[in-house]
């Protein structure tokens, strides 16, 4: 399969500049039909069907660009689905960052759950239903089938926004390297999960060598490096239909979704020579994509892939 990208630009209509605005790209599938259009200015169709395609969108880690991703958009465009990557330069605690986008007050105790948490997914679904009319995609985008993913930071906000009730059409989230342990700097006990919405599909995945999320432990008052994400699965997420799961994966740091690491950015140093460098994107494609058809087409379900050789633990509820 053929799969392109599109760049496009976002305005958020609620914040300051300079930090107003997404640099999105969308991967998608397309065809190539050696027109005298498509070989000047390089802008392929989207692959004609019958239904149309499933919507991804991607919430970075904090300082971890979009280009990190790539891969696993590549891989999802390849078996039908549109991906959105984006950067978004904000402030946070007052510093210039490259964020997914979080609004700091929804997510205070005694805010959060009252309203999103992400300062950029309500722009990002407007702005598909302008760009579902245009070239390339030509109407043939799915703008009431849409899952969101997400790593590090970014797959908090996955896992907050995942919530129908505010966004209609979202089925789910994917996470790596994600949960919902609070801060306790934002006025919750020690070791709080804050819940999820109960109507979504989930699919955790973490790593049993993430120094990122043990190094972090002092901001939830908690010293088990692996029991945010494993308590998120137990305590956040209801369950009771087959379609959530926690997915460990064999000696996984926390930059195992990201290709290539960029060690001037994020925090990689808080692992230190210990972090693995082994390459998990095709077990990680393959759970995501897997997870992807379950929620979005009634295909089977992930259980046939708990034998692959690098995870360690497989849950599901």
């Amino acid at each position: 399969m053929l799969v392109r990208a599109v760049f496009r630009a976002v305005t958020l209509p609620d914040a300051p500049a300079p930090y107003n605005h997404l640099l999105c790209k969308v991967c998608y599938p397309a065809a190539f039909h050696n027109s005298e259009s498509e070989r000047n200015t390089g802008l392929l169709p989207i692959v004609e069907r019958d239904i149309p395609y499933p919507i991804v969108i991607f919430f970075n880690g904090v300082n971890v660009e979009k280009s990190g991703y790539q891969w696993l958009a590549e891989q999802l465009a390849a078996v039908g689905y549109v991906v959105v990557l984006f950067d978004h330069i904000a402030e946070l605690f007052g510093v210039p960052t490259l964020t997914a986008g979080i609004d700091i007050a929804a997510v205070q105790a005694g805010h959060y759950g009252t309203r999103p948490t992400s300062t950029t997914l309500a722009a990002l679904l407007k702005a598909l239903r302008v760009w579902n009319a245009q070239a390339p995609f030509n109407g043939k985008l799915d703008t009431e089938t849409i899952v969101l993913g997400g790593h590090s930071g970014g797959g908090t906000l996955a896992l907050h926004n995942a919530n129908p009730r505010w966004f209609a059409g979202v089925r789910g989230a994917f996470t790596y390297a994600a949960h919902t342990m609070a801060s306790t700097m934002l006025g919750y006990p020690a070791g709080t999960i804050l819940p999820v919405a109960p109507e979504s599909a989930y699919l955790l995945m973490g790593g049993t060598a993430d120094g990122v999320i043990a190094a972090s432990s002092g901001r939830y008052g908690t010293t088990d490096a692996q029991d945010p994400i494993r308590r998120t699965f137990d305590e956040a997420i209801a369950g009771g239909r087959g379609d959530c799961y926690y997915v460990v994966l064999r000696d996984a740091g926390h930059f195992a979704c990201v290709h290539p690491e960029d060690s001037t950015t994020g925090r990689q140093f808080l692992e230190g020579q210990a972090a693995n460098h082994i390459d998990y994107r095709a077990v990680l494609a393959a759970l995501v994509s897997a997870f992807l058809r379950q929620i979005c087409s009634g295909g089977e379900d992930l259980t046939s892939l708990q034998q692959e050789t690098s995870i360690a633990a497989f849950y599901c509820k």
